[in-house]
């Protein structure tokens, strides 16, 4: 789940911190809320590895200590996504690309995504997302 919110702050943050903070700045966000919410869940993905299985196990304590900051981290990213979407509903923050285009491999998997759906269709008679009946 953190891996998830830390994507979505980098999406919008950036992955250097003094970028991230400047940016969190224009929206808005004091140094508090910088310093003891965006900045923290951005160092346990660089510093934790929180995108990969971990083998060694935890006590109670540290899983309660994972799991707290954890809730506490999906509150707050929220409050930050919801500045960040009124700021862009207001004309007021663009994202910007984080690359100018898109990667053969993407473009070649949302190819054969498509190809997935299409064959899905065509065995079920449903007709995509939004639509009833739809195929998992």
């Amino acid at each position: 789940m953190v891996l998830n919110l830390t994507k979505a702050l980098e999406i919008i943050f950036g992955t250097d911190r003094d970028t991230a903070r400047k940016k969190a700045r224009s929206l808005g966000l004091i140094d508090n809320e910088i310093e003891k919410v965006l900045i923290p869940v951005l160092l346990v993905r660089s510093s934790f590895d929180i995108a990969h299985v971990a083998t060694g196990p935890l006590s109670p304590k540290e899983r309660h200590i994972i799991v707290d900051f954890s809730s506490r981290a999906t509150a707050n990213v929220g409050r930050i996504l919801d500045q960040v979407v009124q700021a862009g509903l207001a004309g007021n923050f663009d994202l910007e690309l984080t690359s100018p285009i898109l990667e053969k491999r993407k473009k070649e998997l949302i190819e054969a995504l498509d190809r997935y759906n299409r064959e899905v269709d065509k065995k079920t008679g449903t007709t995509g997302v939004g639509k009833k009946n739809v195929a998992p």
